[in-house]
């Protein structure tokens, strides 16, 4: 079950009675300002609706919690402020949405979380293959400074950097990181 935590202002019960979900464990949190922003690393939530009344106008507080990803963020507003968040409109845990489309917040909600999730496995998959290929280039650079220095065969010196990490028991790319560092030959 997803964790909502909603920050609106006291003086907002109009919202606080439209926002209405029952499929989500749901926490008002009625902190003032100041003390939110000093205690912004104890929040964890996975989901953060969040007003601009509560805000105040501190868009730098917003783009924190934007930045930091770890959770997606609802930015309710009366009326949409391109201008002041156009650093963080195209993120992909943040939603700007419109306080007179609260109504569409659960479906909102859902779609948000499909793409939200989607998103943060692409990026775990981008960060792999971008391991790989670092390991890759490492290990073709380490290939490279064997056949020059032990007059080896491009297949001899990659079997070589196979055995000598299998020997040592560590990973091919550390090894080269090891050979090109001129620690092994």
């Amino acid at each position: 079950m997803q964790k909502i935590a909603v920050l609106i202002n006291k003086n907002e019960y109009k919202l606080k009675q439209i926002l209405n979900f029952k499929e989500y464990q749901v926490e008002y949190l009625d902190i003032p300002l100041l003390e939110f922003k000093q205690n912004l690393t104890k929040l964890r939530t996975d989901i953060l609706i969040i007003s601009k009344e509560y805000l105040a106008n501190m868009i730098n507080l917003l783009q924190m919690l934007v930045f930091n990803k770890e959770m997606l963020i609802i930015y309710i507003s009366k009326n949409l402020e391109y201008g002041l968040l156009y650093n963080i409109l195209n993120e992909p845990n943040f939603i700007l949405l419109e306080e007179n489309n609260v109504l569409a917040l659960n479906d909102i909600l859902r779609y948000a979380i499909k793409a939200y999730r989607e998103i943060r496995l692409l990026n775990k998959k981008v960060i792999r293959l971008e391991d790989d290929l670092n390991s890759s280039n490492l290990v073709r650079e380490a290939k490279l400074k064997i056949m020059k220095e032990k007059k080896l065969s491009e297949e001899e010196a990659y079997k070589y950097i196979i055995n000598l990490a299998m020997q040592k028991r560590i990973k091919k790319s550390e090894l080269a990181k090891q050979i090109i560092g001129g620690l092994i030959l």
